[in-house]
């Protein structure tokens, strides 16, 4: 979830952070973890959900570099939506891949209800391939039949299905999963505040003050992704770039991001209809997920568009946890 990548883990004082944005795409470094220890984090990563070759040697050489980051008195945190990409690989394998290159871990999932989610995630995907373009209800059509997006440019929407995703977490997590929920980031953010400074350490003061900031809106304009696709194909025809490269693009990239931010943005509607199909294919309740806190009603929320999932270790508690 950008709002807590970005707002929280990017900003926030005493941890160290590893994930998405990774420090070698932005300005704070983590002591200890290089900016080509990113690359290689970020590229392994991407390997190991997309079904590609991952080289043991990367695997080992980052667990020998997250090994030792553990050992510091801060508590060290990855967060990237990859982590909940099922697409090509299971949630089982995405587990065991997380496990091996993180070591003994707990898993934190931020989760959102479909019935905004899909919506969201919809105009998440239009956005990124105007030539895939249709009305919603033809997309929820598709999404009900093909939820992992089969030979389709998005990504799976298996996430939502939450019951499915936490079974396979399981094999790798057993017991150590735990649900935050979107819904209370946005109305509730002292309580969501504090069972994150619970999770992962820091003062909940400071933590709420980062997540009151401007929300970071997963779904850009189409002008964004259009300049986005420009950089990747430079980038693609450029391949000795090196992590320079990516301190190079922040300023264009803000500058862009501000810029496209300021355009409108499309909402969708649902009929009752819609909505109906949204509830018997993606239920929203999450029995025998663990709640971090006592909160009275069931979970039932995914993050905006994609579900992150964070991994963070406590010096502590001696176990890791990904959000």
């Amino acid at each position: 979830m950008p709002t807590l990548q970005q707002n929280v883990f990017e900003r926030l004082e005493g941890i160290h952070y590893l994930g998405k944005p990774g420090p070698h795409d932005r300005d704070r470094a983590v002591a200890g973890f290089s900016k080509p220890n990113s690359v290689l984090l970020e590229r392994t990563l991407k390997s190991m959900v997309t079904a590609s070759n991952c080289p043991r040697d990367d695997v080992r050489t980052l667990r020998a570099v997250i090994e030792k980051l553990k050992t510091s008195d801060a508590p060290v945190i990855y967060s990237n939506e990859l982590l909940c990409e099922n697409k090509y690989v299971s949630f089982a394998d995405i587990a065991a891949g997380i496990s091996d290159i993180f070591g003994p871990s707990e898993l934190v999932i931020t989760v959102r209800g479909p019935q905004t989610a899909l919506p969201s995630a919809y105009l998440h995907e239009m956005m990124r391939f105007p030539d895939t373009e249709s009305s919603f209800t033809k997309w929820l059509d598709d999404a009900i039949s093909n939820p992992r997006r089969i030979n389709r440019p998005a990504e799976s929407l298996e996430q939502y299905r939450y019951t499915l995703m936490h079974a396979e977490f399981q094999t790798a997590f057993n017991g150590r999963i735990t649900i935050l929920k979107y819904e209370d980031l946005v109305s509730n953010p002292s309580v969501f505040a504090g069972a994150l400074a619970g999770l992962i350490g820091g003062e909940a003061g400071a933590i709420e003050s980062l997540l009151r900031l401007p929300p970071k809106n997963v779904t850009q304009s189409r002008a964004w992704y259009r300049y986005r696709r420009l950089v990747s194909k430079f980038r693609s025809a450029v391949p000795f770039l090196d992590v320079r490269s990516f301190s190079v693009a922040r300023k264009p990239n803000a500058a862009m991001e501000s810029w496209t931010a300021k355009l409108p943005r499309k909402s969708v509607v649902l009929s009752d209809y819609d909505r109906s199909r949204i509830a018997q294919f993606f239920p929203h309740r999450c029995d025998g997920y663990c709640v971090c806190t006592s909160w009275d009603r069931p979970v039932s929320d995914c993050a905006v568009a994609i579900a992150p999932a964070t991994w963070r270790y406590s010096p502590r508690s001696g176990a890791p946890h990904l959000c």
